[in-house]
Parts: structure tokens; sequence; C-alpha cells
């Protein structure tokens, strides 16, 4: 049976701190130029792009703190998101109240508070009259508490979502305590070869891939090979299988959609050089026949070479 990578689950004393500090620094930070940011755009639109925004940065500061600090536990780093998602909300309340009253003229005495009690008083004050318009329109009361509803999932769902994306599927090196990095794209199957490709792995038969057909070109509907190998010891190594299917949106963009197939089964390096070996032979075809191509196409374009080199004759008297 395949082994495939699994994170061993440890967090180092010293980065549970470390991502402890990130986190709820990142938050008090970041909530300071969100409020000041939806107070002073009044583009409710705009407002929610800035709103997926703060909470994206501050996972992304949860997960940073923890890849360097070496933190193999994602359901640690995902309360920590949730957590930090959570400080970065109740901060960005807190700075409301200077940011929105502060600006207000002939309002004096405002000043930052974390004092929960006062924070709730200015919630429940500013649902009764509002504090922003659309369309001529002022939400109060329950309505405008289920735009804040949304506004506290986005920004904690994004801080909680983000560091446990950026841990999941990344493999760790034990032997070395190093973070391994992917090489990406190095074979491409059609999406029907699914079932071939996998059966072949679970047999842990990597020799075998050689069997099924490669493809080429620019197409986003393909099945992608990527490795996971540890430079230093060179034992660690994984392959994961990708797959990618492309469709254009309603804005006539491209987006691309990827799906794993399989996720990081650990390979010997014999194996890891198989792979490596036919990578390059596909590359090396796939150069041929651009070759190929590029001189057709320049003997389709030359003119034929004994007309030119045909001397004029003399016309016949």
């Amino acid at each position: 049976m395949p082994e495939y990578h699994a994170l061993s689950g440890k967090v180092p004393f010293g980065s549970m701190v470390r991502v402890a500090i990130a986190g709820f620094a990142g938050a008090a930070l970041l909530a300071i130029g969100y409020t000041y940011a939806i107070v002073y755009i009044p583009l409710v639109y705009l407002n929610l792009l800035i709103c997926i925004g703060f909470g994206c940065l501050v996972g992304w500061f949860v997960g940073s703190s923890a890849r360097s600090g070496k933190v193999r536990n994602v359901t640690f780093v995902t309360v920590a998101g949730f957590i930090s998602g959570c400080a970065a909300l109740y901060c960005a309340w807190a700075m409301d109240i200077v940011a929105r009253l502060g600006r207000i003229e002939g309002v004096e005495g405002v000043h930052f508070t974390l004092d929960p009690r006062i924070i709730w008083n200015y919630i429940v004050f500013v649902n009764e009259r509002g504090f922003w318009s659309l369309r001529g329109h002022t939400p109060t009361g329950w309505e405008l508490g289920a735009f804040w509803i949304i506004e506290a999932l986005i920004i904690v769902g994004a801080a909680t979502l983000v560091p446990n994306g950026m841990l999941r599927g990344r493999a760790f090196c034990e032997a070395c305590e190093r973070w391994i990095d992917n090489e990406h794209d190095l074979l491409r199957y059609e999406h029907g070869a699914s079932d071939a490709v996998v059966a072949t792995l679970a047999a842990e038969n990597v020799a075998g891939l050689a069997n099924i057909p490669c493809v080429h070109g620019p197409s986003g509907d393909f099945l992608r090979v990527d490795l996971a190998c540890c430079p230093g010891c060179g034992e660690s190594n994984y392959l994961s299988v990708k797959s990618l299917t492309s469709k254009v949106n309603k804005e006539g963009k491209v987006e691309v959609k990827e799906e794993d197939v399989v996720l990081l089964q650990r390979i010997s390096a014999a194996q890891r050089d198989e792979v490596r070996e036919l990578s390059a032979r596909a590359a090396a075809a796939v150069e041929a026949e651009q070759n190929a191509a590029v001189q057709e196409d320049a003997d389709s374009e030359s003119p034929d070479t004994d007309t030119a080199n045909e001397e004029p004759r003399d016309p016949v008297s």
C-alpha cells in the first residue's frame, strides 16, 4: 500500500508564542487601516473588497509566522487564525469609535478604548441610527445587523481559512526540519487517463507512467504531476497529481479550478529520478515538435530553390 505524507502535528513552544504575537499584532495594526478605509471610502462595493483583503491579510500574518516557526499542526494554525480574526474584528470596532466620531465637528472626548462595555454601547447606538446609506436608504436595526454579521463572517472566515491553506498540502522533512518546495508541472496527462494514472500510482509503479501518453500545449484541462523533494537529505520525496479544469466566467475571464487527485504520495529516490527523467523526455519531445513545426513553416514560406536559381532565357524569335 502506498504511503502518504501527513504533518507531524508538532508545535514548538517558541513558535506558539510567535504565532500569537504575529496574529494579535497583525490584527491590531491592520484594523487601523481597515477602519479608516471603510470610514473615508463611502463605496459599499469597494468596502466589500477591503473587508476580504483585511481578513486575508490577518490570516497571512498567522500562516507566515507558523511556517517560519516550523509549526506542523493544521488544527493549531486554523484555531490561531480564527482567534486572530476575532481579535481583528474587535479592534476594528474599537477603532471605529475614534475614526467615525472623531471626524464629527463638535464631538469631544473621543479616545481609543478596548472596554467591551463602551464598544457595545457604541454598537447599539449606531445600530439604532445607522451610519451609511445605499441609494438613499440608511439601514438600521436588524437590517444593519445582517450586514455586520456578513462582515464578521468574511473577516473571521478569511483569517481562519488562509493559514489553513498555507499549511495544508505542504510537505515537511522531519529529518532536516525544513519545509519542502514543490516542483510543478513535470508531466501532463488527459483527464480521461485519470483512472490509469491513479491505478499505476496505487500499485507504486511510477515507471508505469511512461506507458500513459502525455499531453502538451497550453490547454487548461489536464492532469498535472508535481514533486516535493527535500534537497537536504534526498529521502523525503513525494508525488502529487492535480486535476486542472478551465472555464470562462461571466466577465469573459478564464478561471482554472484545481483539485487533488493524488496528494503527496511517498516515493523512493529512484522513483523520483524516474519521474524527472520522464519529464525531461517529455520536454525534449515538445521541443522536437516545435522545431519541426518551425522548420515546416520556414519551408512553406521560402521560394522554390530551383526556380529562384534558374537563369532567364532569351525570348524565342
